[in-house]
């Protein structure tokens, strides 16, 4: 059952970040880097955040999983170098 859990966990996330702006994916990316910290707390009042709400599941909703930090990284990247940065 756990090894279906990553799979899952990548395509809602892929979901989720294809929905946000390239502005908003990087503020989102910005956020996550508080890991000391609460990221979702740090970005919970913006706008974008109901769409990416769904993906903080580890350590009680504070935290992104490690399997939705290397989509979000991918996502990032790729997008970079679609434009050409």
């Amino acid at each position: 059952m756990n090894r279906e859990q990553p799979p899952q966990l990548e395509a809602a996330a892929n979901m989720a970040l294809n929905q946000l702006t390239d502005g908003e994916l990087a503020a989102f990316n910005n956020f996550l880097g508080w890991e000391s910290g609460d990221a979702r707390k740090m970005c919970e009042d913006k706008p974008w955040f109901p769409k990416v709400e769904a993906l903080f599941t580890e350590d009680g909703g504070k935290k992104i999983h490690s399997v939705v930090r290397d989509v979000i990284d991918k996502a990032v990247i790729k997008r970079l170098a679609e434009k050409g940065a």
